[in-house]
């Protein structure tokens, strides 16, 4: 199967990220997993995540808030979103509120092992200067699961441009942490509204601040991302993401949000390399949302997420 990664984190194949003796249950009881059954699931898991995530970066635009999930990843369309920061540390300095938080979840592929947890919060502390973190875990403990933490930091100039980096931190373990690797990176971005209705950004995300990677077969690479966003206020807003990992590794995203009627929003995305399509919806009262979205996947089948989130 190659090589197996998923948000940038790559490891060898299941059979061979898989402890050379089973990890240690505890004494046995009826509610744990035999540790052939924890075996079969984590290679399962493995070969799902390996399915799902071909390339490092082609992967990651579906962490973050529902919406931008639901646009394809054209974090542009969601710049008020706190979740953006996963993406453009900057845009957060450009959102029109002064805070906002988001909490999101997803089920990949009706698979309980895949559950994903994300969270997001950000606040303007002062004029210019906004702040931001974000938290993210997937799979499930003893099995294979993923720790994600994110600070951010911007500064915005004349309420057009902005400038932001981000800390990053990313811990991978396999079965009962028998096996697990981590790392530190560091994200920029710049971002503005260059011309009326419109808003762009760029970013690098993944800037290795360290080595710790030691018991992965390759390091991530750094992504150089780039989105922009036309709208045509209240009514629509389209949105394109183009990224790029290596010379042979780049994906493009499309998306757009149309409004349907007062507090409602209909969301649509596609996403290449391989063709996937997003399908959801928004609803807004009082600075408080509620979003649902649909993707789908050309082999593994459909996954639904959620998410909340209140902008103040």
């Amino acid at each position: 199967m190659g090589v197996v990664c998923r948000h940038g984190l790559c490891n060898k194949s299941p059979s061979a990220w898989m402890p050379g003796s089973v990890p240690k249950m505890g004494s046995s009881t009826g509610a744990s997993p035999s540790p052939s059954l924890r075996a079969g699931i984590a290679a399962l898991i493995g070969l799902v995540v390996g399915l799902s995530g071909h390339t490092a970066q082609a992967q990651e635009w579906d962490i973050g808030s529902a919406l931008i999930v639901g646009v394809g990843g054209a974090y542009t369309a969601a710049a008020d979103e706190s979740g953006v920061l996963w993406f453009n540390p900057a845009l957060i300095a450009l959102a029109e509120e002064r805070g906002g938080f988001g909490l999101s979840y997803r089920r990949q592929y009706d698979l309980d092992e895949l559950g994903e947890a994300d969270a997001s919060a950000r606040y303007r502390a002062m004029r210019g200067l906004t702040v931001a973190a974000g938290f993210a875990r997937f799979g499930e403990s003893g099995l294979y699961q993923e720790t994600r933490g994110i600070a951010a930091l911007a500064e915005g100039l004349e309420e057009k441009w902005a400038f932001g980096a981000g800390l990053r931190y990313q811990r991978v373990e396999f079965g009962d942490g028998d096996m697990a690797f981590a790392g530190v990176s560091l994200d920029l971005g710049v971002a503005g509204r260059p011309v009326k209705n419109t808003t762009a950004g760029v970013s690098v995300r993944r800037i290795t601040l360290d080595h710790l990677y030691a018991k992965a077969e390759q390091e991530p690479g750094s992504v150089v991302e780039a989105s922009v966003a036309w709208s045509a206020p209240p009514d629509i807003v389209i949105a394109g993401v183009w990224s790029k990992q290596s010379d042979d590794d780049h994906s493009l995203g499309l998306g757009q949000r149309l409004r349907i009627a007062s507090g409602a929003e209909f969301v649509s995305g596609l996403r290449f390399d391989p063709i996937r399509y997003t399908l959801g919806g928004r609803l807004t009262h009082r600075g408080g949302t509620i979003d649902y979205v649909y993707q789908s996947h050309p082999d593994l089948g459909g996954t639904h997420t959620i998410g909340i989130g209140w902008q103040w």
